[in-house]
């Protein structure tokens, strides 16, 4: 199955046939996992065309396909084809909420990422919430996994400029990752990195450098004190230590002028 020819030609003699879409299914699967999303793609693709016309019975299974093709296609940089995909599946799937509240977590959570990616941060945070209502309808409060969605929901917001609430989300992120005792996880770091942006976009230089230090931290535990994350943790702290000194001397500097 190393060619897309193959495979095409492996199912066409049973192209209306339940079985030949779940070996598409099976086989994309395969290809994806090991980073061969083009022929990913024409599984799923090849697949979607099979239960269109399998008739209304199959509009679940269909839903689903195009929530892994958008997936795909996400993966592969093809952002409005992703969109086409997921938001078809978001509108069949949403006449079961209840039922289909675990897919619909994955797919607003790949919504949010494609409108992250496309620069549309209001819709992105729009989706990054979907996602993490049903996270929550799924698994409660305070899961493991909201570590990373509520720090997805806080960039999100973040990039769209609403820098206050941003701070919120991550503060809940680190608390949930606290009470998870994942103090020492990758999230995290991430967490504290994204935090150091707020403050250092607010010009709150010991609070950026402070939340930059927890991530270096986390870092060194993790992969070591000459790793290349640490070095970069640390030129991030370098950069803001020397643009608060600089602002510092400026404004001695004003003082000193006004005084005279």
């Amino acid at each position: 199955f190393s060619s897309r020819r193959r495979h095409t030609r492996l199912v066409s003699d049973w192209s209306s046939d339940v079985c030949s879409s779940d070996l598409l299914i099976n086989l994309g699967s395969l290809y994806f996992k090991q980073g061969n999303y083009r022929n990913a793609e024409d599984c799923f693709e090849e697949g979607v065309s099979i239960y269109q016309s399998l008739g209304e019975e199959h509009r679940k299974e269909l839903s689903e396909l195009h929530s892994r093709l958008g997936h795909v296609k996400f993966t592969r940089g093809k952002f409005d084809e992703a969109l086409q995909n997921l938001e078809t599946a978001v509108e069949e799937l949403e006449k079961d909420p209840v039922g289909n509240a675990h897919e619909l977590y994955f797919i607003y959570d790949d919504l949010g990422n494609v409108y992250m990616r496309k620069g549309e941060f209001g819709k992105a945070s729009e989706k990054k919430l979907k996602a993490l209502e049903y996270h929550k309808q799924l698994f409660g409060d305070n899961h493991q996994d909201q570590v990373k969605l509520y720090s997805d929901l806080g960039l999100s917001i973040f990039y769209d400029n609403n820098f206050e609430d941003a701070e919120k989300l991550f503060e809940k992120s680190i608390q949930i990752a606290e009470l998870n005792e994942k103090e020492d996880s990758h999230e995290l770091a991430i967490v504290y990195e994204n935090l150091s942006q707020v403050y250092y976009k607010q010009n709150r230089y010991d609070e950026s450098i402070e939340k930059l230090n927890a991530c270096r931290k986390i870092l060194t535990k993790l992969y070591g004190e000459h790793s290349s994350e640490v070095m970069q943790a640390k030129i991030k702290i370098q950069k803001i230590n020397n643009e608060r000194d600089l602002k510092e001397s400026r404004e001695v500097e004003i003082r000193t002028k006004q005084f005279l």
